[in-house]
C-alpha cells in the first residue's frame, strides 16, 4: 500500500470525530498490521467500548463491539464495519438511524407537564418526592419526565416499536434522564419550546438536537 501512515491516521481521525460510520477493507496482512492498529487506536480515543462494530470474512457475518474487537484474528479478506454514536444493535443487526421526524398527538399529562416547564415550575434533577421515582434508575434525573422527542423513532438510545401496535415504547431508555444528556438539552432547548405545541410544530429541530446530544454524550 502506498499511502503513508501519517494519511491513514488524519483520515480516519476526521472521519470519526465527524461521525461517520468506518469501514475498512483489506485492513492487514500478515506484515502489514501497524496501519489498522493505529487506526483502532484512534477510534478508541473517541468512540466509546461498546459502540456496535461489524465483521465480514468470506461467508461469515459477525457483530460485535470495539471492546470485543479481535485485531489479531482480522486479515485481508476481512471486512471491518465501525459504528458511529448513534449505531445500535437489534435483532443480530448494526442499525444507524437515518432520522425522520414522526409527528404525534401530545398526550395530555406531556401538554400539562411542558406548560409548567415552560413557565419554570417542574422539579429538575432527581425527584424524590414521585411515586414512581425511581422509574429507570436511582439517581435519574426527572427534568424530562416526559418525553420532548416522543416518540423519536431511533432505537439507538432503547426504545422500540412494539410490534403489532404502532406504540413507540420508551421503557428501556435512560439516556433522557442521565445528568449529562440533560445538560446538553438544556443549552438550546428552551430556545426551540416557546409553547407546548412546539413539542409537533418543531420537531424536526428537536430531533436534531437530540442527535447532536447522543454525539456529544456517547463520543469520549
Amino acid at each position: 500500500i502506498l499511502t503513508p501512515l501519517s494519511e491513514i491516521k488524519k483520515k480516519v481521525e476526521n472521519a470519526v470525530t465527524a461521525g461517520f460510520v468506518i469501514v475498512f477493507y483489506n485492513p492487514q496482512s500478515k506484515r502489514r498490521k501497524k496501519p489498522l492498529m493505529e487506526a483502532l487506536k484512534i477510534i478508541r480515543e473517541h468512540l466509546t467500548s461498546d459502540t456496535p462494530v461489524g465483521i465480514v470474512k468470506g461467508g461469515t457475518v459477525k457483530v460485535t463491539t470495539l471492546r470485543r474487537l479481535d485485531a489479531e484474528k482480522v486479515d485481508m479478506s476481512t471486512t471491518i464495519i465501525i459504528g458511529n454514536p448513534t449505531t445500535y444493535i437489534k435483532e443480530g443487526y448494526m442499525i444507524t438511524p437515518r432520522g425522520y421526524a414522526l409527528k404525534y398527538f401530545i398526550h395530555p399529562l406531556a401538554r400539562e407537564y411542558y406548560q409548567r416547564y415552560i413557565n419554570g415550575e417542574i422539579q429538575e434533577g432527581p425527584n424524590f418526592e414521585c411515586e414512581y421515582y425511581p422509574c429507570h434508575f436511582m439517581g435519574q434525573d426527572c427534568t424530562f419526565c416526559y418525553c420532548p422527542f416522543y416518540p423519536c423513532g431511533d432505537g439507538s438510545t432503547g426504545g422500540y416499536w412494539i410490534k403489532d401496535k404502532g406504540v413507540w415504547s420508551c421503557q428501556e431508555c435512560e439516556w433522557i434522564h442521565e445528568e449529562d444528556t440533560v445538560k446538553c438539552l438544556k443549552k438550546s432547548l428552551d430556545d426551540i419550546i416557546k409553547e407546548v405545541e412546539d413539542l409537533n410544530r418543531k420537531k424536526k429541530e428537536l430531533l436534531k438536537l437530540r442527535r447532536s446530544c447522543i454525539c456529544k454524550t456517547r463520543s469520549k
